[in-house]
């Protein structure tokens, strides 16, 4: 190989090293941009989970009060149905 095919050669694998380290830096900067979409996103889910455990709550002692209450009236209807029980047997 001639000296000058040895300078060309060098030179076509400069000229492609550039080529390849400008794309990196493209590529880096996309890989970089879509982290930081994916962080705030993960910091939305983070947000949006903590707001759903409160609610959650919220619900599951709402639930529990109603719950609460059907017994409560269940006992009474309970109740009243012995009662009138109780009359039908009087009266017969």
């Amino acid at each position: 190989m001639t000296d000058a095919e040895l300078k060309n050669l060098v030179a076509s694998l400069a000229i492609a090293q550039q080529k390849n380290e400008v794309q990196f830096a493209e590529i880096m900067a996309e890989v970089a941009e879509q982290h930081k979409k994916t962080e705030t996103a993960i910091a939305e889910v983070a947000e949006q989970h903590k707001k759903t455990d409160i609610q959650l709550a919220k619900t599951d002692a709402q639930l529990a009060k109603t719950s609460a209450k059907v017994d409560k009236v269940a006992m009474l209807v309970g109740n009243l149905a012995n009662n009138q029980g109780d009359s039908a047997e009087e009266f017969f």
